[in-house]
């Protein structure tokens, strides 16, 4: 079969078609039964919905203009990476003549710890409150750390909280 430059183009049509309508349902399927979580899903949610809440309702907006919350929701960060059992690093630095950091926490690797898979969000924001900048990012990068923290890896994964992403 020869492949024409029309088949190409119907090929790629239909893989647009099917990618808006992926992302006009926001990946749900309206066809299948819906079922609710599963009591360990159930339990995600709950702490996913806690780190959200306390970033973004407790602590609020946070970024040099807001900088005591911006360091609030640092410290919050690095204390639920620290009751996980990472030891947890800061890399300061001056932004705008004030102290900023991001915080990171390394699980290393069995086999090649000196590959290095990286799990980021920032957490700092410009609109309040937040959640969806970024807030919910911070929440499931959290959860993953909590989830993977005694499960074996092959290669290094860190956790990495940037700040300063809106500047």
């Amino acid at each position: 079969m020869k492949i024409t430059r029309n088949f190409i183009d119907s090929v790629i049509i239909v893989l647009c078609v099917l990618a808006l309508a992926d992302a006009l349902t926001f990946g749900l399927n309206f066809f299948a039964p819906q079922t609710m979580p599963k009591p360990r899903d159930a339990g995600l949610a709950l702490r996913l919905k806690a780190h959200v809440f306390k970033l973004s309702e407790e602590i609020g907006e946070r970024n040099l203009e807001h900088y005591p919350q911006l360091e609030q929701a640092a410290d919050y960060i690095a204390s639920q990476l620290g009751s996980y059992g990472y030891r947890v690093q800061s890399q300061d630095y001056i932004l705008r003549g004030k102290r900023v950091r991001n915080i990171i926490a390394r699980k290393s690797g069995s086999v090649l710890p000196n590959k290095v898979i990286i799990a980021g969000a920032h957490y700092d924001n410009v609109v309040a409150p937040g959640a969806d900048d970024n807030a919910s990012g911070v929440a499931a990068v959290l959860e993953l750390a909590r989830l993977l923290r005694d499960k074996p890896s092959t290669m290094s994964i860190e956790f990495c909280f940037f700040t300063d992403e809106e500047d």
